[in-house]
């Protein structure tokens, strides 16, 4: 796994991971449109600000798991919004190219991406946050009940 990829991925406990594999296997169907809809992100910024969720997409990677998928296009946008982070540049060797094409079809520029989502870190974090225990609530009602 790249070092970049940090925070709940790396500290992903078993139990997450094990609950993923199951809810993959008993409702495959469910579980990729729950891939669908976090790479979508559309995880309710507020307005004006809710333009950047088009563009974490452009910062995810080959997870092997939804929950990882989310905490990774996270943590990537993060690393790469923050010019000062230790993986900066990392970030930018690997999504640096995505994220600024993720830009040409809007009248956005990159600083204007990083600006917006330093502004909006706290709202992004507890808003993945809920996709992340909505997800989680879902796979073990399923996975459990069904």
């Amino acid at each position: 796994m790249p070092k970049f990829l940090r925070t709940k991925t790396l500290n992903m406990v078993d139990e997450e991971s094990d609950l993923d594999e199951a809810f993959y296997k008993k409702h495959r169907h469910l579980h990729e449109d729950w891939a669908e809809k976090i790479l979508d992100f559309k995880i309710g910024i507020n307005p004006p600000n809710d333009w950047i969720e088009k563009h974490f997409e452009a910062a995810s990677n080959d997870a092997h798991n939804n929950i990882c998928l989310l905490w990774d296009m996270v943590t990537n946008m993060e690393a790469w919004a923050k010019t000062d982070d230790a993986c900066h540049q990392d970030i930018v060797q690997c999504f640096g190219s995505a994220i600024k094409r993720s830009l040409e079809y809007y009248d956005k520029t990159e600083e204007e991406l990083r600006k917006t989502f330093l502004e909006c870190e706290g709202e992004i974090m507890l808003k993945a946050k809920k996709m992340s225990d909505a997800y989680i609530e879902e796979a073990r009602a399923k996975t459990e009940h069904g």
